[in-house]
């Protein structure tokens, strides 16, 4: 089965990643898989990630994008984000077979116009939490037998036995640096936190990996306001490496993960730290009740900073063997649940039964 994933994104991040390493894994399971890039942007990155796979990269713009169609008529199409949603139907894409998925990895409005009912009509729609899944039956017209839900998983790391919780403790938030995510209500919360219980600040290092978007001009500025936000006595206390392409290795020297973005529903990082062992620190909002846990994670409100410092008290106080439980409850949940091999293969199971490929073999493409 031949497999186009379609991305039109500005940057390299958790999305991107995530396609990269599921394209790689369908093709482990004998799936022949092209990854097109309708921007330039991440392509180095992912050509560095799948340096050792078969998986085939190209780029280009909309002339390109129609002669891959035209070369390799692939069973199916899959595409993950709104802006590729726009360039189907600018493209005609809709004229094709009914092979395309998309696969939604970000949140999504309510959307009942005459645009979107006639558009999702030729789509699968594939949603990787249960909240998301249930969301849509009211917010998108999407016919029932369209719609479907399928966890998607990460590389299953070595399992880290962590360092004993000798201070300092470190937490970690890795993401893009961009108002979205809510590092700026994340450090003001721990900086109060800081100020009103000093003992804190001994026990904890906060590190802040990420860095602005590369088109976004306000960028820099803002982080430079985070690094202002942050007193000049904590300024070793409260760090902003940059970016860093190694998280994996973050996240095994981490004790914590901190997830506080409000647009998300489906956190790439946290499902990393989940597989490592790493326990993980995380809003209540959209589908993060459903990927953290109590019994390996914590919640906080930073609509109310105090619930910043309440987590980070109890972990004060935690003893070695209930983080240890933490540890493996949360390799656990990452082993039944999000094993990219398992979820991979469950889709591609899925995929035979909805795109078999009696149905493509037999007939020339209808864009040839």
């Amino acid at each position: 089965m031949k497999i186009l994933h379609w991305l039109h994104t500005r940057n390299w991040g958790g999305l991107e990643k995530f396609v990269a390493l599921f394209a790689c894994e369908l093709q482990k399971q004998s799936c022949k898989n092209t990854i097109f890039f309708s921007r330039r942007n991440g392509i180095a990155d992912c050509r560095e990630l799948l340096q050792n796979s078969t998986v085939e990269l190209k780029t280009g713009n909309q002339l390109d994008l129609w002669q891959t169609f035209r070369e390799q008529s692939p069973d199916a199409i899959i595409h993950y984000t709104g802006d590729t949603m726009h360039t189907a139907w600018l493209a005609g894409l809709l004229k094709w077979p009914k092979n395309h998925i998309r696969i939604f990895m970000h949140g999504f409005g309510r959307k009942h116009d005459i645009y979107h009912h006639y558009l999702y009509q030729k789509f699968n729609c594939i949603f990787p939490t249960r909240l998301t899944h249930n969301q849509s039956k009211e917010r998108l017209p999407i016919p029932k037998t369209r719609r479907h839900f399928q966890y998607f998983g990460v590389p299953l790391a070595h399992k880290i036995q962590k360092n004993s919780l000798e201070s300092p403790l470190s937490l970690v938030s890795l993401s893009r640096l961009e108002p979205a995510k809510r590092i700026r209500e994340l450090v003001e919360a721990v900086v109060i936190a800081f100020q009103k219980n000093p003992n804190l600040q001994d026990r904890f290092v906060i590190k802040i990996f990420g860095k602005p978007h590369d088109h976004d001009t306000k960028g820099q500025d803002y982080l430079q306001q985070l690094r202002q936000m942050v007193p000049h006595h904590l300024t070793t206390k409260i760090l902003f490496p940059g970016f860093t392409n190694e998280p994996h290795l973050i996240l095994e020297q981490a004790h914590f993960l901190f997830f506080t973005s409000q647009n998300e529903f489906y956190g790439f990082s946290l499902l990393e730290a989940l597989a490592i062992g790493t326990p993980t620190i995380t809003v209540t909002q959209g589908s993060f009740t459903e990927l953290n846990r109590e019994d390996y994670g914590r919640f906080i409100d930073l609509e109310k900073p105090g619930s910043v410092q309440m987590v980070l008290e109890e972990i004060n106080v935690m003893s070695a063997l209930e983080y240890e439980k933490l540890q493996e409850n949360a390799r656990n949940r990452a082993e039944a649940e999000f094993d990219i091999s398992k979820t991979t293969d469950q889709f591609r199971q899925w995929l035979i039964t909805h795109y078999p490929r009696d149905a493509y073999s037999s007939r020339k493409a209808p864009w040839g």
